[in-house]
């Protein structure tokens, strides 16, 4: 009796180790990833690359898509879950609203676990480009608006460092630039934004100086209202008057 009682006990182990690492690997899920160069969902074709990915396995940001305007960029993609239409949220998860979604960084390898299926197990995953712009930054060093030394093209977000000083002009001491937007045609005040020169003039406002040797990120302070456009850093002598306008 008790042999048998030992086989038995041997072919139910038997069993176990055959048939729990079966189990396991059964609940493990295949995910459909694409990548597209749509912003988020909608009916044109933006369909760039797409691979399958198992659970706990790794996979890579897409970085072989360029946008075609040369003054426009891909920073990176939202993640977005087929099956409950939802976006993944740096700090909070996924939710419903693509508002706030967690930017993935081209080339940047992630690994499928946990935090991918929480509450919905199997899914396909759509990432969709975000396109950031390229601002052209004239930089006047002289008292004419048809003359300038150079341009600088500068990313959303990424720094703007400006040229050490002009020195004098008829005797006046280089005090920095003002920012005039072209693609609205306003120049960037302490503490009112982006505003005309008519309005500027009704409220007695300051124009914003901006210094020579500093740095400055081109951050949504920049963008605000706007969007992508060019710039003039326009030279500024004594006492924060400018040559010309």
């Amino acid at each position: 009796m008790k042999t048998k009682r030992i086989i038995k006990m041997l072919i139910v182990c038997l069993f176990a180790v055959i048939l729990i690492p079966g189990i396991a690997d059964a609940k493990k899920y295949t995910h459909r990833i694409t990548f597209d160069a749509n912003s988020s969902p909608c009916a044109l074709d933006g369909y760039l690359y797409s691979t399958k990915v198992k659970d706990k396995k790794t996979f890579t940001i897409y970085n072989n898509y360029k946008a075609r305007s040369s003054r426009v960029f891909v920073k990176g993609y939202n993640a977005y879950r087929v099956k409950d239409k939802k976006w993944f949220v740096s700090g909070k998860g996924w939710m419903k609203s693509q508002n706030g979604a967690k930017l993935y960084a081209l080339g940047t390898k992630w690994t499928l676990d946990k935090s991918w299926t929480k509450g919905c197990k199997k899914s396909d995953y759509e990432f969709y480009a975000q396109y950031g712009y390229i601002h052209r930054f004239w930089i006047f060093k002289k008292p004419s608006p048809s003359t300038t030394d150079w341009h600088i093209d500068v990313k959303d977000d990424a720094v703007l460092t400006l040229p050490g000083s002009l020195g004098n002009y008829n005797g006046n001491l280089f005090s920095g630039w003002e920012a005039y937007r072209k693609n609205d045609k306003k120049f960037y005040t302490d503490g009112h934004g982006w505003q005309t020169k008519d309005a500027i003039k009704k409220n007695n406002y300051n124009k914003k100086l901006y210094r020579p040797g500093w740095s400055y990120k081109i951050d949504d302070s920049w963008r605000r209202g706007s969007g992508q456009s060019d710039y003039r850093l326009l030279p500024v002598w004594n006492n924060n008057i400018a040559v010309f306008r």
